[in-house]
């Protein structure tokens, strides 16, 4: 399951490497049977793992997205932003921080106008429903990347340096509308600042048969388009072919 397998390596990996060195030498450890050093090494693991509740977090996401359990998906997500603000939070108060505000005493800088995750993993399911925020265009996301992965010459066409959040934030392949732009060029690379979630909406394309089962009840009772086999695994990832050629950012 493409998606999963992505998201999944994605979330708390640095970390995740630490452990799995940690673990190597704790085998070598038993292998020599120098059980002290073993011991110390497994402890080291424990107190590793309770310092980042994220790793949970991370297991779970995993979980819920083989499983296409994408409500607690979302749930799993949210507490791997939470796990990772209270971290970046914390972090910043050792510093002398305060949390966000300016130097000097300034007041915070507002907030972005689109929802993002502290931990960068795409804010947006698969079937969520929404307007773009500058074109006005009506989509559907069917597949994303935890950045911008188009080439240079389309990256910059598309002026994706000039957004606020550049090419470092998620992107979304998204059909469009066949309303708002004929179904030729309906597929697009979208980043997630320009994603307006809307899911009063419904999306006309010749794909979205294709693609989703219908229409279901998403998490917080927010409607969506339930991702079919060919995005859960049954055909492979539909995505790449949005990059490059359409209209995006």
């Amino acid at each position: 399951m493409w998606f999963a397998q992505r998201m999944a390596a994605f979330a708390a990996a640095p970390v995740e490497a630490t452990l799995a060195a940690a673990a190597a030498r704790l085998a070598a450890a038993v292998a020599a049977q120098d059980y002290r050093t073993a011991a110390a090494i497994r402890d080291a693991i424990a107190a590793t793992r309770r310092a980042h509740p994220e790793l949970a977090a991370a297991d779970a996401l995993a979980a819920a997205l083989a499983a296409e359990d994408y409500a607690a998906a979302a749930a799993a997500r949210d507490a791997l932003d939470a796990a990772a603000l209270a971290r970046a939070t914390s972090v910043g108060v050792a510093a002398g921080g305060d949390g966000g505000a300016a130097a000097g005493g300034g007041a915070a800088s507002a907030p972005a106008p689109a929802a993002r995750s502290v931990t960068g993993l795409p804010r947006y399911a698969l079937g969520t429903l929404f307007r773009h925020r500058r074109y006005g265009y009506r989509g559907v996301i069917f597949g994303a990347d935890p950045s911008c992965k188009a080439g240079d010459v389309w990256a910059l066409s598309m002026g994706i340096d000039r957004l606020p959040r550049g090419r470092s934030q998620p992107f979304y392949h998204v059909l469009v509308d066949e309303r708002d732009r004929p179904a030729s060029v309906g597929i697009c690379y979208v980043a997630e600042e320009n994603v307006g979630a809307d899911p009063a909406l419904t999306v006309l394309h010749p794909l979205v048969d294709t693609l989703f089962d219908g229409l279901e009840v998403g998490v917080g009772g927010a409607r969506r388009y339930r991702p079919g086999a060919k995005l859960t695994g049954g055909g492979g990832g539909g995505g790449g072919g949005s990059r490059g050629g359409s209209v995006g950012g």
